[in-house]
């Protein structure tokens, strides 16, 4: 008999929340995910059938039924084989995610980097805007340096990327402005955002002070009522996933701000200055958990209302 592959726990971000009562599970790079946490999220109904030790999930006409310990599951009667089987593990039944993304048309992705299972239902709201992400500085401009020699061109890059996973997992059209560590000038920046008519522009930064107890997270916009609008949805999101100071949302006539023809927000999340802001934003989980909130902020930007067709 076939030795079980070891289980190891990973982070789970559901729907771009960061879990913190529920985990993903990696067996042999497959990632497993608890059906009743995920398979409700996207929005179907869970029902545990005891005696065949089996899970029903319904959701419209799509209907799925898995039973612990095989390694198959049907969609609509069509057999489905699974990477690895269906198990109980902590009292919760674990399923190889792309069973769900295939039943309920969600994304998913595994990045080993972040050491996280990202899952997402498609979004309405999101589907096909182009969203221009720019990650501040780069290359021979390494933007502030932290208390300990923390480029910010770094953390800026990595939130970046994991904004736009989580954008295009929804449905959504992410344009990173870089891609790497290179440098971008301003002008530049602007233009890729006006060529490509992004719907709205979201400039992610981190802050630097003389003073090594300032700390806090702001957001900026330009003159707008919409950019306004981005910049408070941002804001409010950042403060409340991450927890530091509300520094508040502010106007600046920056270069990304004043000459984007679109919706237009730059957010500087920590002060790399303030060494308890440094080593948060150094480690994976915050760095996803800003993420998370600048792409919800994103997300509530569009539900809240239609981009407006404003004279810039």
């Amino acid at each position: 008999m076939a030795q079980e592959a070891r289980l190891i726990p990973v982070n789970l971000v559901l729907n771009g929340l960061w879990q913190q009562e529920s985990r993903a599970w990696l067996a042999a790079g497959v990632p497993l995910v608890p059906v009743r946490r995920v398979a409700e999220a996207l929005g179907a109904i869970v029902e545990w059938q005891t005696p065949q030790k089996a899970v029903l999930l319904r959701s419209g006409a799509t209907r799925v039924v898995l039973v612990v310990g095989r390694s198959t599951a049907t969609i609509n009667e069509r057999e489905v084989r699974l990477p690895r089987r269906t198990r109980v593990v902590e009292n919760q039944v674990l399923v190889a995610a792309s069973l769900l993304a295939e039943a309920f048309g969600a994304g998913v992705e595994w990045e080993e980097r972040a050491r996280v299972v990202r899952v997402s239902r498609r979004e309405p709201a999101l589907l096909q805007k182009v969203v221009a992400i720019d990650p501040g500085h780069g290359g021979k401009d390494s933007g502030a340096l932290g208390a300990t020699g923390l480029p910010e061109k770094e953390v800026n890059l990595e939130i970046a990327r994991r904004v736009g996973a989580l954008l295009r997992l929804a449905g959504g059209s992410p344009a990173l402005t870089r891609e790497s560590d290179r440098f971008l000038s301003l002008p530049a920046r602007v233009e890729q955002a006006n060529r490509l008519q992004a719907e709205i522009f979201v400039s992610i930064h981190h802050n630097w002070a003389y003073q090594p107890e300032v700390g806090g997270t702001e957001t900026y916009y330009y003159l707008t009522v919409s950019g306004h609008t981005l910049a408070s949805q941002l804001q409010r999101q950042l403060v409340a996933e991450i927890g530091l100071a509300n520094r508040g949302v502010k106007e600046a006539a920056f270069y990304v701000l004043r000459y984007t023809r679109m919706p237009a927000s730059l957010c500087e999340v920590a002060f790399l200055s303030n060494p308890e802001e440094e080593r948060l934003v150094q480690t994976p989980e915050a760095r996803e958990r800003i993420a998370t909130a600048i792409y919800r902020g994103i997300r509530a930007y569009f539900e809240e209302k239609e981009v407006p067709k404003e004279v810039y």
